[in-house]
């Protein structure tokens, strides 16, 4: 898979907007729990990402970004199913 957010300091802002975005975007404002669910991981670990403490690497980044595929590929098959 590409790597658009490569592991280093200057990507790690980088990472966190993404994922907020993706988050925000599928979910709302109520995105943190259910993103941090569909990655496996806990609320508590986004939170401190978004507090600047600590920050996501490329593989959380990855399994976010398949989450939002997984999404939108599932909306398209809504889409197509419709009468």
């Amino acid at each position: 898979m590409y790597n658009a957010y490569p592991d280093n300091a200057d990507a790690a802002e980088l990472r966190i907007v993404a994922i907020e975005r993706i988050g925000r975007a599928i979910y709302g404002d109520l995105w943190i729990g259910k993103i941090a669910a569909d990655i496996g991981i806990g609320h508590q670990t986004i939170r401190r990402w978004l507090a600047g403490r600590g920050s996501p690497g490329s593989f959380e980044l990855n399994l976010v970004l398949l989450v939002a595929k997984h999404h939108a590929a599932r909306v398209m098959r809504a889409i197509e199913a419709a009468p």
